[in-house]
């Protein structure tokens, strides 16, 4: 027993002399880091790498290198220099890191890359008074400035070839060409051009059209091919900065003030649908309103922002947005494809469509695969348009600019029938009286969102949306919109469940009341005994 007791006290002994080891390693570790990293950073790359009024190095792919390492108990010191010279370092190993390299197939043989810690678009910058350039395609046999030695640069030459290429050692010099009219454009990564066209108020030049989809920037750090070890760390640092929130604080840090760069007053101008009942229409004083516009204007004063609604047709509305005309749309059903193109919110709605036809025809139909030579009318760029093109029905569409005139088609014998929105449909029936028509079967009930530009300044306002969205639901702002709304659809009970449901509730108080009676007649009859038995003595 004494052994036993001997044993247990050294072995106590030792776990306590292992604990007390280990964390004045951990503490030594913490104080004293491993080792120091040598990193490049390049000047000139707003918001992500600059350089401050002290030569050091800052923005925020250089405060995320130093979180990530910090993460991993490193320290890191930084040479500041022009790209080309910081990227020739790298290659030689004069430095370990860089903090802000697009990841791009000409790289991929002298680097290696981090898991991408952001993905950003390019953009065309032109002068105010050309208008004949737009989109990449009319960028054919034009002269076109880029950053020597930027991904934008790879791009150009690897996508363009019939253009003439200018470098300049900055993105600043490619923006002053393009300023003076010596160059046609300058691609450059969107965010960059707006700080530095305020930065340094170049009212000459503007942004032309939507941001290159096949420009897409990963932003990664990156170091010499072989150099597994330090990739590990950084994509280890990179986890747990992305995890305790870091990654967050500094992105709200550096671009939340670029996003208000790219607004007009600070008002966000969000697109529509003006046919589109109860969900967004326009009133009989020609003004937005409907259920969207209503939470929009909620989300709008939780945020603190000025929002315009402007309602038109959905084909309208939907190029619009991809024209940068608009900064977002307030009610976009979500599919595969439009993720290639926009960015969404978290769904804030489900709306079922259905399969509508003439009362008496189609019987047999009840879902989209037996479509197959109907006429078929839809509304033009609709999620339902959609839909109809992956089925293959493209040779028999009826494309029309509302749901209401796909109805009133239907009704006056034209078609075979209409995919629609269930809630809007009813009531265009409802509202003009067309009574030969038959809601058949429901198809799909995809999600409704708000979406912007995928790449576009605007996805941190569409972040900020969304929280908002969670903020309203948990105040029950979002209930008393949507019981306004919609409380009219919701199907109600039957007579009979109404009947019974009353009935129970008479009942129930009648039984209530008939127990009282009973307990307060006991009562009163004991009471009654009590007295008797008090008397007699």
């Amino acid at each position: 027993m004494k052994e036993n007791n001997k044993l247990s006290r050294w072995a106590a002994f030792t776990i306590v002399l292992m604990l007390q080891i280990s964390g004045a390693l951990y503490s030594q570790t913490i104080s004293n880091p491993v080792r120091t990293v040598r990193a490049g950073s390049e000047i000139g790359y707003p918001p992500y790498s600059i350089v401050t009024e002290e030569g050091e190095a800052d923005g925020f792919s250089v405060e995320l290198l130093h979180a990530a390492l910090h993460a991993m108990h490193y320290e890191v010191t930084f040479k500041v220099d022009e790209w080309t010279v910081v990227k020739n370092d790298l290659e030689i190993g004069e430095v370990e890191v860089l903090p802000l390299v697009g990841r791009t197939p000409e790289r991929e043989e002298i680097f290696d890359f981090t898991v991408p810690y952001l993905t950003m678009h390019g953009a065309i910058v032109t002068h105010k008074d050309n208008t004949q350039i737009y989109s990449q395609s009319d960028l054919a046999g034009k002269t076109i400035a880029v950053l020597a030695g930027d991904n934008a640069e790879e791009f150009v030459r690897r996508t363009m070839p019939d253009t003439t290429i200018v470098t300049t050692q900055t993105f600043l010099d490619s923006l002053l060409l393009v300023s003076e009219k010596q160059v046609d454009a300058v691609i450059i990564q969107q965010l960059v051009a707006l700080q530095l066209i305020n930065e340094y108020q170049l009212d000459s030049i503007k942004i032309a059209g939507p941001p290159i989809q096949e420009f897409s920037q990963s932003f990664c750090f990156a170091v010499q091919e072989g150099n597994k070890d330090l990739l590990a760390i950084l994509n280890e640092g990179l986890a747990l900065v992305l995890a305790d929130g870091t990654y967050e604080r500094l992105y709200a840090k550096w671009f939340t003030p670029i996003i208000s760069l790219s607004r007009i007053s600070e008002r966000i101008v969000i697109g529509g649908d003006k046919d589109y009942p109860p969900y967004e229409f326009l009133d009989e004083n020609g003004e937005p309103t409907g259920f969207n516009v209503e939470l929009t204007l909620a989300v709008a004063e939780e945020l603190g922002i000025t929002v315009d609604i402007v309602l038109d047709t959905w084909s309208n509305t939907y190029q619009r947005l991809i024209n940068n005309e608009i900064n977002m749309i307030q009610g976009v059903f979500y599919s595969l494809e439009r993720d290639q193109t926009f960015s969404f919110s978290q769904p804030y709605l489900e709306v079922p469509h259905v399969i509508i036809t003439r009362k008496g025809e189609l019987s047999d139909v009840t879902a989209m695969d037996e479509l197959a030579g109907y006429r078929i009318i839809v509304m033009e760029q609709d999620i339902m348009h959609q839909r109809a093109i992956e089925f293959g029905y493209d040779s028999q569409l009826i494309l029309v600019s509302s749901q209401e005139e796909a109805l009133r088609l239907l009704s006056s014998g034209e078609g075979d029938c209409v995919l629609a929105a269930e809630i809007p449909a009813l009531y265009w029936i409802k509202e003009n009286k067309w009574k030969n028509l038959d809601i058949r079967a429901r198809i799909a009930v995809p999600e409704y969102n708000y979406a912007v530009l995928e790449g576009s300044a605007e996805e941190s306002v569409l972040r900020q949306l969304s929280q908002a969205l969670v903020t309203l639901k948990a105040k029950g702002t979002y209930h008393s919109i949507y019981s306004k709304w919609f409380g009219v659809y919701e199907k109600t009970p039957s007579t009979f469940f109404n009947f019974l449901r009353t009935f129970s509730f008479i009942f129930v108080g009648v039984l209530v009341v008939v127990l009282l009676i009973i307990l307060w007649s006991v009562m009163l009859r004991r009471q009654v005994r009590l007295k008797t038995r008090l008397l007699k003595i």
